[in-house]
């Protein structure tokens, strides 16, 4: 888990470098292409093509690094409770900053390296009109940028490019595994504190799930009330138990903020999970609101399990089809709760509790 953790960060830091390292570079490009042959127009410039090439590389690199780091670990810390229009007044303050820092650390460089002469004063770089059209670039690419993410955000981390390529134009049989994740005793809940203060607890404990989901190769693929939906590639999920590994993590993570929530909300909240996996049919429906939609006995079937935690007094469901794919169990205890008809099924499903084994 912990590793599939720095592997989404990695690949979100490589993403992020690779865009503003092809932002940049495409910027230089077509800021001089066919000048050369353009009439009085002087085409000899000061830097060489390695130093040329070298500002290029330094300003797109450190400008992906610096929007990874901002992003990773400014934004969430400063932005928690903000309204849009704080996020994005902070945006813009943050890039402008970045720019005008990554700028001046390219020449910088270009001085140390070359022994070249600066092209600007410090100041006075500001009030070149090519600066300008260059911020003004960088804001359309960061648009488009964060338009992109958002779209991947709603469908799921590589879901995008699969929708371009109409992978899910027609079904298209998949193997996932899904985890559905329910609050325990939400009726009194409700009751108790009231609708609103009850949705303001909600909102906490899936901010929370958020925090340990970055942490996985998961995707919450809905919200539905109280419940909230989870999927994995089928062996992404069952590697290293990642499947359930993430529900103790979230417990984990609601015990580590009990005080926060016995203070705010006079309850500790609890969730129940059910387990299941193997193969459905994946499709994209819509026109107006495009998404993608899930069919087949997987999802009824753990959503079947998830309602059988009550009867049996667990917290952690998973069928015996799932379990008997597990390469590693040392970890958990699995206790066979029996075979079950659930609803809507012909045939019986094996139940296994799963209970996490004390450290010695």
């Amino acid at each position: 888990m912990v590793f599939s953790g720095i592997q989404k960060h990695f690949y979100s830091l490589l993403g992020t470098f690779t865009f503003w390292v092809i932002v940049i570079f495409a910027y230089d490009f077509f800021r001089r292409i066919g000048v050369e042959i353009i009439p009085e127009i002087a085409t000899n410039n000061y830097l060489t093509r390695k130093e040329n090439f070298f500002l290029t590389l330094v300003i797109g690199g450190f400008s992906g690094m610096a929007h990874f780091t901002f992003e990773s670990l400014f934004y969430p810390f400063l932005l928690n409770y903000k309204s849009i229009v704080s996020r994005i007044t902070v945006y813009i303050f943050f890039f402008i900053l970045m720019f005008s820092a990554i700028i001046h650390l390219g020449y910088y460089f270009l001085h140390l390296l070359f022994e070249n002469n600066i092209a600007y004063p410090f100041i006075g770089i500001f009030k070149s009109g090519a600066v300008l059209s260059f911020f003004i670039y960088c804001a359309i690419c960061l648009g488009i940028y964060y338009f992109f993410k958002l779209i991947n955000k709603k469908f799921g981390q590589g879901v995008l490019k699969k929708i371009f390529r109409e992978t899910y134009f027609k079904p298209r049989v998949e193997k996932k595994i899904f985890l559905f994740l329910d609050l325990k005793a939400s009726t009194f809940l409700a009751e108790e504190l009231g609708y609103r203060m009850y949705s303001a607890l909600i909102q906490e404990c899936f901010k929370d799930l958020n925090d340990v989901v970055i942490n996985t190769k998961a995707e919450i693929y809905q919200y539905v009330g109280d419940e909230a939906v989870l999927i994995w590639d089928f062996e992404e999920g069952i590697e290293n138990n990642e499947c359930i590994k993430l529900f103790y993590s979230f417990e984990t993570r609601i015990a580590q903020r009990k005080n926060y929530y016995k203070i705010k909300f006079g309850h500790v909240p609890e969730f129940k999970a059910g387990v299941h996996g193997g193969d459905l049919m994946v499709v994209e429906v819509g026109s107006f609101k495009r998404e993608l939609a899930y069919h087949g006995d997987v999802i009824n079937t753990a959503a079947r399990i998830q309602h059988m935690c009550n009867a049996l007094q667990s917290t952690l469901l998973i069928s015996s089809d799932l379990l008997n794919k597990f390469f590693i169990k040392d970890e958990y205890e699995f206790v066979f709760e029996g075979s079950f008809l659930l609803k809507g099924k012909k045939t019986q499903t094996h139940l296994y509790s799963i209970h996490k084994n004390l450290p010695n």
